[in-house]
């Protein structure tokens, strides 16, 4: 059976809001990006959540969630006019994180 291919460009926008903790910023794009992937129906798998801040130093503003079998160290940046973008670690370099579900979500579910 083939998987199906995520949609092409789903782009989803998510930007900061004043007074926003970094957790509150993070646990509101998180709850977006879902949302919009049920929408275009592509598979997250059930126990994806945060766990808990990245203990290693070198990693700001970054935070570790399970997925599936799998513990992903997302990133979250800020970008021009308060736009919020989540970048999840892969290898030495890092993967927009709804690209990295699109690809990893229907493999990861348990």
């Amino acid at each position: 059976s083939k998987r199906p291919a995520p949609p092409a460009g789903l782009a989803i926008e998510c930007w900061s809001m004043p007074d926003e903790t970094d957790l509150a910023r993070l646990d509101r794009v998180i709850g977006v990006i879902l949302e919009r992937m049920r929408e275009a129906n592509i598979v997250v798998p059930v126990n994806f959540g945060r766990i808990g801040e990245c203990e290693e130093p070198q990693h700001e503003r970054c935070y570790v969630f399970s997925f599936g079998t799998r513990r992903l160290h997302i990133n979250m940046r800020e970008g021009a006019g308060g736009r919020v973008t989540l970048a999840v670690r892969v290898g030495g370099g890092y993967m927009d994180l709804v690209e990295f579900i699109s690809k990893n979500g229907s493999l990861e579910q348990l």
